[in-house]
């Protein structure tokens, strides 16, 4: 699936993508694949993300795994 990262919750390493399908899905540092500090200050910066993950079954709700990029990042 694709989808924008449209927030990071820095303490806490997580993060939040809005699927093409219009979900948000929960995703967590672990999940990502490449510089998560990248994908953090970019977020920051107001850059909208964009990024291909699985959907992954969870107990609490739709989750992301294996998300990666699909921009060059910084």
């Amino acid at each position: 699936m694709i989808g924008i990262v449209t927030r990071i919750i820095k303490k806490k390493m997580f993060g939040f993508i809005k699927g093409e399908d219009s979900n948000d899905y929960f995703f967590h540092k672990m999940d990502f694949t490449g510089f998560y500090s990248d994908l953090e200050s970019d977020v920051e910066s107001g850059r909208k993300i964009k990024v291909e993950f699985e959907v992954v079954p969870s107990d609490k709700g739709l989750r992301a795994g294996d998300v990666r990029r699909l921009d060059e990042g910084v």
